[in-house]
C-alpha cells in the first residue's frame, strides 16, 4: 500500500451564478471551491468531475486542494459560507477547463459581488 489515497469528487454547476461564486482566479491555473462536508489534506491530489449546466457529461479535471473552508467560514461580507476545499485545477485538462470557465464568467469578473471565496 503506497499511504496514498485517491479522492473522487462530484462537483454540478447549474447555472452562471454558481460558476461565478465558485470560480477562483487568484489561484495560478485557475480552481474552484467544491462545497463538501468532508475533510481533505492540504495539497490532496483529487480527480474532480465538474458538470456545467449545459454540458451532456461532466468533465474529469486533475486537481490539488489548497485551500480549506471550515464549517461557518466567513466571507468578506461576513455571510457565513458552506464547508468546502478549493482546488487548483492540474494539467492540460486544467487549462482547457480553466479557459472555458474563465470565457464564461469574463463578464463578472469585474463584479463586486461576494463569491465564496473572495
Amino acid at each position: 500500500m503506497s499511504g496514498f489515497e485517491s479522492y473522487m469528487l462530484n462537483l454540478p454547476i447549474p447555472n452562471l451564478d454558481t460558476l461565478y461564486a465558485y470560480y477562483m482566479p487568484f489561484l495560478q491555473g485557475g480552481g474552484v471551491f467544491v462545497p463538501t462536508k468532508k475533510k481533505y489534506p492540504m495539497g490532496a491530489e483529487v480527480s474532480l468531475l465538474i458538470k456545467l449546466w449545459d454540458d451532456q457529461r461532466a468533465t474529469p479535471v486533475p486537481a490539488k486542494v489548497v485551500w480549506l473552508s471550515p464549517e461557518g467560514g466567513a466571507s468578506r461580507e461576513s455571510i457565513s459560507n458552506p464547508m468546502g476545499i478549493g482546488v487548483r485545477f492540474l494539467g492540460e485538462e486544467g487549462e482547457r477547463m480553466r479557459a472555458r470557465i474563465e470565457k464564461l464568467v469574463a463578464g463578472h469578473m469585474a463584479s463586486d459581488k461576494p463569491t465564496l471565496t473572495m
